[in-house]
């Protein structure tokens, strides 16, 4: 265990083990902290995740929780290689040392804080709290991804499936693309880990997930992969327009972000990614995306729509444009995509999940240039098809339902046309920095 203590002057810190003291980290008097904004973020992320914590995850994060209700001081401290946070007790007063770096870290803060805060479960002697709450090594995820799902599902216990990765991992052109020895490839604290899961009534790609994992199970850890999953059948030189709602105050954040997962789309998959945006001019905004669409320019970049409708008005608005819209353009039905991102009955949200619906609605419209454009071959659409109603199923973004191969054609079509609903924005973010925050933290993942 790790002693901290507060230097004599009141400008670092000491960090220190059995009297020695291995880090000394200077406090950054010159950064102000907000406790109160800082600690009600943290809660109310963690409130907003707990109904999707299997019941293992979620008693470290209670422990979490109820350390953050005590805390009464927060002191930013300058970044250090090492040391991103520690706790201070004194006559029951809790002193929050974090770095400058993560503040504005959800996840950050969490990994950071829990890492001196939860209680490590008996009998996995071998678990550290890192592991515990990171998760598997990138490239253990990555020997399952080679394993594949089905092969997976053979180990009828823990061990065999440590034991299929291990042998994944053990292949010459596995080592040599990832950085682990292959006399050790899966360390002992993830063995634990998946030990842990498993004994926990955890199943597939679950078993290799730390807290953090679940943490983010609205979508993100099992949502990016998922993705990535999909980038094989991804077409590249193509044109996306998205049209998603907006608001005045939070137009200039969305637009940034907008931006930054273009840049991402166009850089690693080049998928040229255009954003425009809508209030109350939803029509101003259709009849700009399809003359951009249609501009000589995007001659064989294939141009798509997609609009993101997190109303039933907005929905109807996209319907009647098109309608009107046929006689002058006859293709129009196969150019505009319609995402119907609400349930009927319940509460809209405000704003959409901008990152999700870019990536989502970016699946859905290269399913329509496979078939149409690209004429692929009825077997391995059919292939792609499956691997993309599996995200969406798995991801809850469409309902699950067993789907016979002869009614797949339909089924998308009604996806397009927004009969079917495409449930992507899933949680009704009331504070605009925990919605950035959840949807930077996808991209970090892509």
């Amino acid at each position: 265990s790790f002693d901290v203590a507060q230097k004599d002057d009141g400008k670092a810190i000491l960090i220190q083990h059995e009297g020695e003291t291995l880090a000394e980290v200077p406090l950054a008097t010159d950064l102000a902290v907000d406790k109160n904004t800082i600690l009600s973020g943290l809660t109310r992320f963690l409130d907003s995740r707990k109904e999707f914590l299997p019941p293992h995850a979620k008693d470290a994060i209670t422990q979490l929780t109820e350390k953050i209700s005590n805390v009464d001081a927060i002191v930013a401290l300058k970044h250090h290689k090492d040391v991103k946070g520690a706790f201070y007790e004194t006559n029951d007063q809790y002193t929050l040392y974090l770095s400058e770096g993560i503040l504005n870290n959800l996840l950050g803060l969490i990994h950071e804080l829990s890492e001196g805060v939860i209680t490590l479960p008996s009998g996995y002697r071998n678990l550290t709290r890192h592991t515990m709450m990171r998760g598997v090594g990138k490239d253990v995820r990555n020997a399952l991804d080679v394993l594949g799902s089905e092969s997976a599902s053979k180990a009828k216990t823990a061990g065999d499936l440590i034991r299929m990765l291990e042998q994944v991992m053990e292949k010459e052109d596995f080592a040599m693309s990832n950085n682990r020895s292959r006399d050790s490839p899966i360390m002992k604290s993830e063995k634990d880990l998946i030990l842990w899961n498993y004994e926990n009534a955890r199943s597939g790609r679950e078993l290799l997930f730390g807290i953090q994992d679940f943490l983010s199970i609205e979508g993100n850890a099992k949502f990016t992969q998922g993705i990535r999953n999909l980038n094989r059948d991804l077409r590249q030189g193509v044109l996306n327009i998205f049209l998603m709602r907006s608001k005045i105050d939070t137009k200039s954040a969305e637009t940034a972000v907008g931006r930054k997962v273009g840049r991402k789309l166009e850089k690693n998959l080049g998928v040229n990614t255009q954003i425009l945006y809508f209030e109350d001019d939803l029509g101003e905004q259709l009849t700009k995306a399809v003359k951009r669409a249609l501009a000589p320019e995007n001659n064989g970049k294939l141009p798509k729509i997609f609009v993101d409708c997190l109303i039933e008005d907005d929905w109807k608005k996209v319907n009647d444009f098109k309608d009107s819209k046929r006689q002058e353009f006859s293709n129009i039905d196969d150019i505009i995509a319609i995402g119907k991102d609400f349930m009927e009955g319940q509460e809209p949200n405000e704003l959409p999940d901008s990152v999700k619906v870019i990536l989502v609605g970016s699946v859905i419209m290269n399913d329509r240039r496979l078939k149409d454009d690209f004429k692929m071959s009825p077997e391995d659409l059919l292939e792609s098809r499956r691997r993309t109603i599996d995200f969406l199923m798995s991801n809850e973004i469409i309902d699950k339902a067993t789907i016979a191969n002869d009614q797949i054609d339909a089924f998308f079509n009604d996806i397009w046309k927004g009969i079917k609903r495409l449930l992507i924005t899933r949680i009704n973010w009331k504070e605009f920095q925990d919605r950035k925050n959840n949807q930077d933290e996808v991209m970090r993942s892509l």
